[in-house]
């Protein structure tokens, strides 16, 4: 493990890898030529017993991270589920540094608690030890007429659709809201827009005010998903648009 890296440091790791506070979007913008979403290069986070020295980071920062998932820690408020993961600085720099040093793929079991818990909990004391307000980041698309393949697996599209959004959020009773409440919030957030994303039509994309729809949309969902327990303001951060029908 990292056990001498400078909080200025994995800030800047953290900062690159995750959707920060502050930050307008945390993922990597699609390349108009090929009409595709970039496909990440995934680490296996439980190799063992290789001479690769990243493959065996990774492995140790998996291990470490993944003590956090203790029994039901769905059901613990955020405020000791977040001080549980790091009680004060030097563990935040160790816990991001772990961070940076795994990627975890899709189809590993712990997926959901290495892509969205600890996400959202070390953005969230990141943020606190910032001063910054929390932000959720993300994107919904609309992929039709598929017209080719690449040898590598790659579809490209003649009609593509990106709306990127970010999700200002202030967790008002973290002795209240649980962890799992606080991840059904945020992703309930993204797969409602995703909804209404796929519920047009790409003439409804193409011919109306597609930015000012989606700012309607997510204003409304976050009003909607807000409570006593936490607060969303939402806001539409980019839009990349391909239409070659």
């Amino acid at each position: 493990m990292k056990k001498n890296v400078t909080l200025a440091l994995v800030i800047f790791i953290f900062l690159s890898a995750l959707a920060g506070c502050a930050q307008q979007n945390n993922m990597q913008k699609p390349e108009a030529s090929d009409n595709s979403l970039p496909v990440p290069t995934v680490v296996s986070a439980k190799s063992t017993g290789t001479d690769n020295p990243s493959d065996a980071s990774a492995s140790d920062a998996y291990a470490l991270l993944i003590t956090h998932m203790m029994e039901n820690y769905g059901k613990r408020s955020v405020i000791d589920f977040n001080t549980a993961l790091a009680p004060n600085r030097d563990a935040l720099s160790e816990m991001l540094a772990a961070y940076a040093d795994v990627d975890v793929p899709a189809d590993d079991e712990n997926y959901h608690f290495f892509e969205n818990t600890l996400r959202f909990s070390l953005g969230e004391l990141y943020c606190e030890s910032m001063g910054e307000t929390c932000c959720f980041t993300g994107f919904v698309s609309k992929e039709t007429g598929p017209y080719d393949e690449s040898d590598d697996g790659i579809i490209f599209y003649s009609f593509t659709c990106y709306i990127y959004f970010a999700v200002d959020y202030e967790i008002l009773s973290p002795e209240s809201l649980t962890i799992a409440e606080r991840d059904a919030t945020l992703l309930t957030f993204q797969a409602e827009l995703q909804s209404y994303m796929d519920s047009l039509s790409e003439d409804e994309i193409t011919d109306g005010d597609i930015r000012t729809a989606f700012t309607d949309e997510a204003a409304a969902l976050a009003a909607q998903m807000s409570n006593d327990n936490i607060r969303l303001t939402a806001e539409i951060s980019f839009i990349d648009l391909s239409d070659a029908r």
